[in-house]
């Protein structure tokens, strides 16, 4: 049982927890299960097979395994939990059916980490900064480490790739909190306007192609006119919980800030026109169908959207901000209550 033994001697103690520590013991028993390859091979029985799985799948860390191709040669649990895959069915397929890791700080897809890791043999890391996207658009804060599986005939010749993935939603969620203590309101996860500009002139010089970020603008007021006396003296109330609605339904790098009393601008950088407008219909709607029940009250408001595409025909902050003020008002005048401008590059 030199596999048990393996474990016992290196799986206690403070050693294990240690990443390296951890990766040595799932690519030792990665090379038993064959994993690298598709197929099982004969440790000392398919009993001792299973177990190895079992322990695998027992493990709170993500691992997916590829063979040279790219296609998923072994997932366990915590992985097909992070990925939204149900099935053992997915296996042979292309893991970037399933998932895609994307570069936070421009929105760019990384490169293939199990190709590149096959290809050139070295152990690859992505920190954090490193999202993955499911197939259902699902956003995950992660850290990864692909190792090469080496054909046990040819320690020079790897077969495939094993990748660890380490789900970084809680430590991501507490250092946005942090950094946001000080230009952040106190009672709400709203940029101030000087942090918010900064984010947007950010946002400007990492521009890459026409079109990658979008700026919304959403404006609200009472949604009958013998309402707004009671609006009146408890307006703060309600901006607050707009506030609330609103950082409930973006995402994490998703900047909200305060423009003035009852507008409110949004950044969604490396965003689609299609995804923009579709989520500034979703606001609207959410808004539109909350009912704000205060001081024994129960009030409903109206609610409109002015929405940028972002490119490179902009230089200065205070225009991008003109023109999406334009735009709001261009919302609350028509029938639509969502308008999209696009300029011209």
């Amino acid at each position: 049982m030199a596999t048990l033994c393996f474990l016992s001697s290196n799986c206690c103690g403070s050693d294990f927890e240690s990443g390296r520590a951890r990766r040595r013991v799932i690519m030792s028993m990665f090379s038993m299960l064959g994993a690298g390859r598709g197929k099982r091979v004969c440790c000392e029985s398919d009993a001792h097979a299973k177990y190895l799985q079992l322990t695998l799948d027992a493990m709170s860390e993500a691992i997916i395994c590829c063979d040279a191709a790219g296609r998923l040669t072994f997932v366990n649990k915590a992985a097909m939990k992070l990925i939204s895959c149900h099935s053992a069915s997915v296996l042979g397929e292309s893991w970037q059916s399933l998932f895609e890791l994307i570069d936070e700080s421009n929105g760019s897809v990384m490169d293939d980490p199990f190709r590149s890791c096959v290809i050139s043999g070295v152990s690859l890391t992505n920190g954090m900064g490193c999202i993955l996207r499911t197939s259902s658009r699902r956003e995950v804060f992660v850290e990864t480490n692909t190792v090469p599986v080496y054909d046990e005939s040819d320690d020079k010749r790897a077969i495939g790739a094993t990748m660890t993935i380490r789900d970084l939603t809680d430590i991501s969620g507490l250092l946005a909190s942090v950094f946001r203590q000080g230009p952040h309101d106190v009672l709400t996860p709203l940029l101030d306007e000087s942090a918010f500009a900064e984010r947007l002139s950010r946002a400007l010089l990492t521009l890459q192609k026409p079109k990658e970020h979008i700026l919304l603008q959403i404006e609200i007021a009472p949604s009958s006119r013998h309402q707004h006396q009671t609006w009146l003296g408890i307006d703060d109330v309600i901006d607050r919980q707009v506030v609330s609605l609103l950082a409930s339904r973006i995402r994490d790098r998703d900047a909200l800030g305060q423009r003035a009393k009852h507008r409110y601008n949004l950044l969604l950088e490396h965003c689609e026109c299609d995804e923009g407008v579709e989520l500034a219909n979703q606001l609207r709607r959410v808004l539109m169908g909350h009912e704000f029940f205060i001081q024994g009250q129960s009030l409903k408001i109206e609610a409109h959207v002015g929405v940028v595409s972002l490119n490179q025909r902009y230089v200065r902050t205070d225009e991008i901000i003109r023109t999406v003020e334009r735009a709001c008002d261009m919302a609350r005048s028509s029938t639509r209550g969502v308008i999209l401008v696009v300029p011209n590059a």
